[in-house]
């Protein structure tokens, strides 16, 4: 609580309050003028908020390193934040970002789910950031990388090799054959 007197004037009485823990603050002024007449403004409230919000991959999210025979990728996303505002999921495919994805932050756990569709093959890495109501903003500190692989192998037999159904008067067999 303040109280102070001063001369008539704007701007004259100030405040800071500096050191304050992460909390919710409420608070308004009242004025009592030299007749005695009291006015008190709203109340306003100030979230004090220097958290950074906490990130984790949930049940059902791709591992990390994993080669995926399938065109999408799938993370499950936890926030731990109070004030969540925003979580943006970034795919990189080298230094581009190949897509991205921005929605508000849920906050119940395993509840953001981030899933990049009509990925081609490749390699890629994703990166998740969070940014809560107070615009403090944590980014996983490592990317998360995959390998999407959708095309089936194959297989070329080349000469020398035994032919298909073929019948040798010998106690081996020879192969020779290349693959893609």
């Amino acid at each position: 609580e303040i109280n102070a007197s001063f001369q008539a004037g704007t701007y004259r009485l100030y405040k800071n309050f500096s050191g304050l823990p992460d909390a919710n603050y409420s608070f308004n002024v009242t004025v009592v003028d030299w007749a005695g007449s009291l006015f008190t403004n709203d109340t306003r409230l100030v979230i004090v908020d220097t958290t950074l919000p906490l990130i984790s991959y949930g049940l059902g999210s791709d591992a990390n390193g994993t080669s995926l025979a399938r065109n999408y990728i799938h993370l499950n996303v936890s926030v731990d934040e109070l004030n969540g505002h925003n979580l943006t999921a970034f795919l990189f495919s080298g230094a581009t970002i190949s897509a991205s994805q921005n929605f508000s932050v849920n906050k119940t756990p395993s509840s953001n789910n981030v899933t990049f569709l009509s990925v081609s093959d490749g390699y890629y890495n994703v990166s998740i950031s969070v940014r809560d109501l107070a615009h403090n903003v944590n980014t996983t500190p490592t990317n998360r990388s995959f390998t999407v692989d959708t095309t089936d192998p194959v297989i070329a037999y080349a000469a020398p090799s035994d032919a298909n159904f073929s019948f040798v008067n010998r106690s081996w067999i020879f192969l020779n054959f290349s693959f893609t």
